[in-house]
């Protein structure tokens, strides 16, 4: 009996314990204009998607691969273009864990529609490159990068939006807080382990090196900034203003109007969304 006794007295310790944490553990105080900021914006998010196994599509494809030379390694593999729709989940995703979604817009090569898609949904928007790309010429194209140039062009996008490419999904609740620091900026995660090679010792092999390479040489050479780590954001999804990106399109016009007409990615490409990440 004094066993028990003792074990049912070691439990009610514990529960009162527990009672006690639960009422004045501390709690992450929101910023008050953040909260404003919460209950005042709306937020689109955009996608970009390809339908790889439309015939046309890869004939064109390919017809501009063959004729172009000294692309860089796996700018043009099928791995880059494979659709295994994620973006089925990702849509998922943020309906069951970000509903405050408003608008969600989704780049498409022109025709391209997702066959599971419900376009009856008034929330979804299929969006052309020929709709965004302020220079047609420079379509076709099979480079992200140079649909990315374009992004903050879809009609009625709102000033903020979040960037998904179509296999990032969400794990759990996000919430406006979790995308902007008290002080209003968006959060933009570094990818530590990651390098981009030094400015002056090897050239890059790929494509997506290629651009942060040069984004890194632009960085110093225009700026004065030094990453001298060669960090760059990890694949995630990211908030982005658009009237920002206009102002940095206007400062590095020349880039981001070679990459716009980079069929495929290309040593001279930066990737646009990384450099705006990178100043701001």
């Amino acid at each position: 009996m004094k066993y028990y006794n003792i074990i049912f007295n070691i439990l009610l310790i514990i529960l009162v314990l527990i009672v006690i944490y639960c009422i004045f553990r501390p709690t992450k105080k929101k910023n008050k204009n953040l909260d404003t900021f919460e209950n005042k914006i709306k937020i689109d998010l955009v996608y970009t998607w390809v339908d790889d196994t439309d015939i046309e599509w890869k004939n064109v494809k390919n017809e501009y691969s063959n004729k172009i030379e000294n692309i860089p390694g796996r700018s043009k593999t099928k791995m880059r273009f494979k659709n295994n729709d994620e973006m089925r989940y990702s849509l998922r995703s943020i309906y069951k864990y970000a509903p405050w979604i408003n608008n969600i817009y989704i780049v498409v090569y022109d025709g391209h529609i997702p066959d599971w898609i419900n376009l009856n949904n008034p929330k979804i928007n299929l969006v052309w490159h020929s709709k965004i790309f302020e220079n047609t010429e420079h379509l076709p194209t099979f480079n992200s990068q140079a649909i990315e140039c374009h992004i903050d062009n879809i009609p009625n996008l709102s000033e903020y939006f979040l960037y998904f490419n179509d296999d990032m999904m969400l794990g759990n609740k996000l919430e406006i807080s979790d995308l902007i620091h008290d002080n209003g900026k968006p959060y933009f995660l570094i990818d530590k382990k990651a390098r981009t090679p030094d400015f002056f010792k090897s050239k890059p092999k790929s494509g997506h090196n290629w651009a942060w390479y040069n984004i890194n040489n632009l960085l110093k050479n225009r700026m004065g900034i030094n990453n001298k780590d060669g960090v760059y954001t990890l694949h995630q999804g990211r908030l982005y203003k658009k009237s920002l990106i206009k102002k940095i399109k206007k400062i590095f016009r020349k880039e981001f109007n070679d990459t716009s007409k980079s069929k495929f990615r290309s040593k001279n490409d930066i990737s646009p969304l990384g450099l705006i990440s990178m100043v701001c």
